[in-house]
């Protein structure tokens, strides 16, 4: 009985053991592997801060760049979509930034504050963005500047471009500062380039484009003349002069020799020249000084040119500074400008004699800089591609006969008008025409003058 019992307890043991462990799994593999994944997700969001911490880094590259130079904010592509993804994986605090600096008007603002300045603070990053780039080393290209209509005006002989402090190299596009000067214009073909031929004998000068001839070089003294033992001239006597020409037959002529109106002796001034304001090859050993013109200035005074640098202005036909130099002309009368009107509420003013289209409207009294950047931006009587006239342009609007204005233009009134020829010895300054008389002279770019624009 005892010997059965025992065999009965060793078989029922082991059953009732395995049975008791062996219908349950463990759970430890399974948390074990909700660790493994607590792991990797932790690592996949450490990841993912890191990639979007970098991706809002990258972002905020553009945005820093357009504070510094703001003329290259506009480029900036999907600045927006890139903004709410960085909102959506890292709210709120980074993002805000970027768009701030998208609302903010600096573009706008900035170069009119600059501009206000004597001298613009924006103007080394424009003299950085012309100097420093080969691609912008040059003139504009045809695609910059329209087509010119046939010119009738003679180039003024600047061949620099200038911002309001240095030379620089000619901005390549209307987008740059200081588009528009002269000399882009020239050397894509708005003017005529002066051409002149000397006599065999080397007496006389033919300008080939106004057809004037020109007494070639000056004597050592004039007969007639009784300033500084007859080596200048009062005014009347310089009429006298010149007309004394014709008795001796000078150079084969004897008849024509006159003395020049101001518009004449005007179409020999190079602006690209200083001291003298001349082409000294075709007109030698011309003094920097003052040259008598025939026409009147007001009841004590005439119109004079200075060939130092090229002012037009006038000089006072009595006392002790009334002596002049004179150099004679013959040919037929340079007209004045014929301008006729159309257009309503936007009029322009077609001169048919030098074949330019004007502006009627003027612009504000402005600064150089900001002459140059009215006239580019320009859109009026539903035309764009308006400039600012170069100074020979600008002086076919005077009238050198009349005064308060000395014009014939309709509604012109006697403000003085900014050119967009620079002095070519001192960038500082630019040349301009005040139509009360028609004086013209170089002035301070900071000046604030009127501005009309020219096509």
């Amino acid at each position: 009985m005892k010997l059965n019992t025992a065999i009965f307890l060793l078989i029922l043991c082991p059953v009732i053991f395995f049975g008791c462990h062996g219908g349950s799994k463990p759970d430890y593999p399974e948390e074990n592997d909700i660790d493994d994944i607590s792991d990797i997700d932790f690592d996949s969001e450490n990841n993912d801060d890191a990639d979007t911490e970098n991706e809002t880094d990258e972002d905020q590259i553009p945005v820093s760049d357009s504070d510094n130079n703001p003329i290259d904010d506009k480029p900036l592509p999907d600045t927006d979509t890139d903004s709410d993804e960085i909102s959506d994986s890292e709210p709120g605090d980074q993002d805000s930034e970027p768009d701030n600096d998208d609302t903010d008007p600096i573009p706008d603002s900035e170069p009119d504050d600059d501009d206000t300045d004597p001298i613009p603070d924006s103007e080394p990053d424009d003299d950085a963005d012309s100097a420093g780039n080969d691609d912008d080393a040059v003139v504009p290209d045809n695609d910059s500047i329209e087509e010119a209509d046939e010119p009738a005006v003679l180039c003024t002989g600047q061949t620099k471009c200038f911002n309001a402090t240095k030379e620089i190299t000619c901005p390549a596009t209307p987008d740059k500062n200081f588009f528009g000067q002269d000399w882009q214009y020239a050397d894509k073909g708005y003017c005529l380039e002066k051409s002149f031929t000397t006599t065999s004998n080397s007496e006389t000068v033919t300008d080939n484009i106004t057809h004037l001839i020109w007494q070639r070089n000056l004597p050592s003294t004039y007969a007639g003349c009784t300033g500084t033992s007859g080596a200048l001239c009062a005014h009347s006597e310089a009429v006298n002069y010149c007309d004394s020409l014709n008795s001796s037959n000078f150079a084969g002529f004897n008849e024509g020799w006159r003395l020049p109106t101001a518009r004449e002796l005007g179409t020999i001034i190079d602006y690209g020249k200083t001291n003298p304001a001349i082409d000294s090859e075709i007109f030698p050993d011309t003094p920097g000084q003052l040259f008598w013109t025939a026409n009147v200035y007001d009841f004590e005074k005439n119109w004079a040119v200075n060939f130092l640098k090229g002012e037009t202005t006038g000089n006072r036909t009595t006392g002790s500074q009334s002596y002049l130099y004179v150099r004679c002309v013959r040919g037929e009368e340079l007209p004045d400008a014929s301008f006729s009107v159309s257009g309503t509420d936007e009029k322009i003013l077609k001169d048919s004699e030098n074949n330019l289209t004007w502006t009627q409207t003027f612009g504000d009294y402005s600064n150089w800089k900001k002459a140059l950047e009215y006239c580019k931006n320009l859109e009026y009587a539903g035309r764009s591609g308006w400039r600012l006239p170069n100074v020979n342009e600008l002086k076919t609007l005077i009238n050198y006969s009349i005064s308060n204005p000395a014009s014939d233009f309709e509604g012109m009134d006697s403000s003085t008008f900014w050119s967009s020829t620079s002095d070519s010895n001192k960038a500082t300054q630019a040349w301009a025409t005040s139509m009360e008389y028609g004086t013209t002279q170089i002035m301070s770019k900071d000046n604030i003058y009127k501005v009309i624009c020219v096509r």
